[in-house]
C-alpha cells in the first residue's frame, strides 16, 4: 500500500470522535426514511450494516484479527449522510486522507471548530482550485462533522441544484424539500461551481439563493474549479460581490490525488480491507 508522508503539524477538527456519538439514536423522520429508502432500499433490510454487511465482524487492517463492528452506529451514520447528500465515496474518507497543504488543512479545520461564530457573522466558506486536489473532499469532511456537531446540512453538486429547483414547479414534495434542504439549511455545499449547464435562470437561482441565505445569516459553501474572472463573466458582479463581502476565499493547489487515492483503493481491495463509516 502506498504510505503517506508523515508530519506532526496535521491538525483535525475539535472533538470529532465524540461527537459521532450524537447521531447513536438521533432518528431521522419516517417521512425521511421512506424517501431514502427509495433510491436505497438496503436502509430498511433487517440487520444490514454498510460496513460489515451484517456479519459484525469486518477487516480494518490488512494484519491481525478481524474488528468488531459497531452496526447500530454504522447504520446511523450512513443515514444521516446519505440524508445530507453526502456522497457514499466520501462518506468513508477522513481527515488524514487529505494530501494537499498544511495550510488549507488548518484553514478548514479552522473553520469548522469555529463555525458557530462564523455562522453568526455570515462568513461562508469557499475552495478554488484544480480538478482533483481535495475540494469536495475537504467539504464533505466539513459537512460530516456539522452533521455530528448538531447542524442541519446540504450537499448539492451545481448541476443538480438548478434541476432539483425546476422539478419543483411541477412537483410539491420536490419545492418542499428544495425549500428545506437547500434553500433553507444551516449549512449547505455547493460543489463544483461552474461545471453545470448556465443559462439565465442559472445564474439567477444561484444568485437568489446565495442571497437568501447570507440574509438569513445561513452558511454556504462552495467549491469551484473557475477562477474569480470567470465567475464574474459567467454569474455576473453581483454573485461575485456576495461572495467576496461574506466568503472567506482559499486557493487549493496541490498534485492531482486521484491516482494515488486510486491505487490505495486497489490494495485495500486486494487485502479485503474495508473502512467504516466515518
Amino acid at each position: 500500500m502506498a504510505q503517506r508522508k508523515k508530519t506532526a503539524a496535521r491538525p483535525k477538527p475539535k472533538d470529532v470522535d465524540g461527537s459521532r456519538e450524537s447521531l447513536r439514536f438521533k432518528y431521522l423522520p419516517d417521512e425521511e426514511i421512506d424517501y431514502l429508502s427509495h433510491y436505497h432500499p438496503e436502509i430498511l433490510r433487517p440487520g444490514w450494516c454498510p460496513t460489515c454487511g451484517g456479519k459484525r465482524k469486518w477487516k480494518e487492517k490488512a494484519r491481525g484479527p478481524l474488528s468488531d463492528c459497531d452496526c447500530e452506529m454504522q447504520r446511523m451514520l450512513y443515514a444521516h449522510f446519505l440524508s445530507a447528500g453526502i456522497p457514499p465515496m466520501y462518506m468513508r474518507l477522513t481527515w488524514k486522507d487529505f494530501s494537499g497543504s498544511i495550510d488549507i488543512l488548518k484553514s478548514a479545520n479552522d473553520y469548522i471548530n469555529n463555525l458557530d461564530r462564523y455562522m453568526k457573522a455570515n462568513i461562508g466558506y469557499m475552495l478554488t482550485g484544480a480538478n482533483g486536489v481535495g475540494k469536495t473532499l475537504l467539504m464533505s469532511l466539513i459537512l460530516k462533522d456539522a452533521i455530528c456537531f448538531g447542524y442541519s446540512s446540504y450537499f448539492i453538486a451545481a448541476n443538480d441544484l438548478t434541476a432539483m429547483y425546476t422539478d419543483g414547479w411541477s412537483n410539491e414534495e420536490t419545492k418542499e424539500r428544495f425549500d428545506r434542504k437547500v434553500k433553507n439549511s444551516k449549512i449547505l455545499v455547493i460543489d463544483d461551481v461552474g461545471k453545470e449547464y448556465t443559462n439565465s435562470l442559472t445564474k439567477q437561482t444561484f444568485e437568489s439563493l446565495v442571497r437568501h441565505r447570507v440574509q438569513s445569516s445561513l452558511v454556504t459553501m462552495v467549491s469551484s474549479n473557475m477562477t474569480e474572472e470567470q465567475m464574474r463573466a459567467t454569474y455576473g458582479q453581483s454573485f461575485v460581490s456576495l461572495i467576496d463581502e461574506g466568503f472567506i476565499k482559499k486557493e487549493v493547489r496541490a498534485e492531482d490525488y486521484r491516482p494515488q487515492a486510486l491505487q490505495t483503493k486497489i490494495d485495500e481491495a486486494k487485502a479485503g480491507i474495508v473502512r467504516r463509516v466515518w
